[in-house]
């Protein structure tokens, strides 16, 4: 499905850009297509989530030979350089023309496609060398575009330079605050900063010594409750000592009598078989001419997966249709975990044939394959989704063949839609 492997990344120190629904893969790349050529959508790496799912393996849409940007010569960078600042140019140039048509969809994909063309910095560029009719071209390819550097984001500031240039203000001094007395009454105390500093120290003395109190009242409170066995703490804590449960035999005894009872009704059954008179002999039966021999079903489809070399498991599920169209076979396991075209290996399970997914190589007898090898037992969801048209009708119908073990069961459905799903469930009751 996919061609010259690019790298993985992680996005990890990165920072998205726009709504993940801007960042699809297909509407960036087919608007690119469409609008500009297939130079220009071939500028992104194609992002293919990990088993784990935690990273992104991402591929080039061509195939060649594939290096980093930086690891180019001075030349061929040169070369590669200009050949990106052409195409991020024209992207940028049509994010700007749909921008200004007003209308609301096209200001979406406006701003998908101005995002897409920001990346992290050169080390997430990549050259496919391609060979054309003039030699080799090197075609620059972007990954983890729509992401910038969380560095990217920070803004410089001098604050903390400009509070060490300004000299420390000097200290004014503190007079003593006097007051007034009186008429006829003895001269007032005078409050001064230092007994107001001695007032601060002991309310903090007071506020201390009420924690610890309420410490200690905690502390006790559980003491109380281990010792009754309120609650359990750790061993050298538990003053509990668990009560022997009283045996009187009644059970060793109760067990015994069941056993009595258990044989002597082996014996009753025994001898109730010996009493029971012979069977009559079975008439011969007539000879009947053979049947003729039933088609399995699902020949056909066999004879596709077997051109396609598809693996056959104790399990498999297999999709079959006839027209150019994309249709994707998914299967979710009783994990919960789904088999797709973007996670591959799962639940035992793997995804060995997907038809009809690149545009140069489309066929008019398509099929897929999902096989397990000694599956999870429990409820399998089989879908099936209209990916893309490429030219066929909307309504698309299929034949779903499903093993199990030797059993074979063939099921017909219809798509109608693109993005429309068909789903059904299988009950997996393992190996016969």
């Amino acid at each position: 499905m996919f061609e010259a492997f690019l790298a993985t990344t992680s996005s990890e120190g990165l920072s998205a850009l726009g709504m993940r629904e801007q960042r699809s893969y297909e509407l960036v790349s087919d608007a690119a297509r469409d609008r500009l050529g297939p130079e220009h959508a071939a500028l992104f790496g194609e992002p293919v989530a990990t088993a784990h799912g935690d990273q992104y393996d991402w591929y080039a849409a061509m195939e060649g030979r594939a290096r980093k940007l930086l690891a180019l010569d001075e030349e061929e960078q040169s070369a590669a350089r200009a050949t990106l600042g052409r195409l991020t140019a024209d992207i940028r140039g049509l994010a700007q023309e749909l921008a200004d048509s007003g209308s609301p969809d096209d200001l979406r994909l406006g701003e998908a496609l101005a995002n897409a063309v920001q990346y992290p910095g050169d080390d997430y560029v990549h050259v496919v060398e391609v060979k054309d009719e003039g030699g080799v071209k090197l075609q620059p390819v972007l990954v983890n575009w729509a992401w910038i550097s969380d560095r990217q984001r920070a803004v410089p500031t001098d604050l903390r330079q400009e509070a060490k240039r300004r000299p420390p203000k000097p200290a004014l001094p503190v007079a003593p605050v006097v007051l007034a007395p009186a008429p006829g009454s003895a001269p007032a105390p005078q409050i001064t900063q230092a007994t107001a500093i001695d007032r601060t120290l002991w309310l903090r003395w007071l506020l201390l010594l009420g924690w610890l109190l309420l410490a200690i009242l905690c502390t006790i409170i559980v003491l109380l409750l281990v010792r009754p066995c309120a609650i359990n703490g750790p061993a050298w804590l538990s003053f509990c000592v668990a009560e022997p449960i009283p045996d009187d035999g009644a059970e060793a005894r109760g067990r015994e009598l069941q056993n009595l009872i258990t044989q002597a009704e082996k014996r009753i059954a025994i001898a109730d078989r010996a009493c029971q008179p012979l069977p009559p002999a079975p008439a011969e039966p007539e000879a009947l001419p053979a049947p003729a021999p039933t088609p399995e079903p699902g020949n056909e489809i066999q004879g596709r997966l077997n051109r396609a070399g598809a693996m056959k498991g104790d399990l498999s599920i297999s999709l079959a249709w006839n027209s150019k169209a994309d249709l994707d076979l998914s299967v979710t396991c009783p994990r919960g975990q789904t088999i797709w075209y973007r996670n591959r290996n799962l639940c035992k399970g793997e995804l060995d044939v997907d038809s009809n997914a690149r545009k140069n190589n489309l066929r008019n007898d398509p099929v897929e394959n999902v096989f397990y090898v000694s599956p999870d037992r429990g409820i399998y969801k089989i879908g099936v989704t209209l990916f893309a048209t490429h030219g066929a009708s909307v309504s698309q119908p299929f034949e779903l063949l499903i093993r199990d073990g030797d059993q074979t069961k063939l099921e017909h459905g219809v798509v109608t839609g693109k993005g429309k799903v068909w789903s059904t469930t299988i009950n997996y009751a393992g190996t016969r």
